[in-house]
């Protein structure tokens, strides 16, 4: 079961880090 990872775990994973990025970026600009 560990080798096989689903696409929509990939996709959910990669909106994570988007929106994590789009809230983290403006903050260490905006200092």
């Amino acid at each position: 079961m560990l080798n096989r990872y689903p696409l929509w775990k990939y996709v959910m994973l990669i909106v994570v880090i988007v929106i994590g990025l789009l809230y983290a970026l403006p903050n260490l600009f905006g200092e």
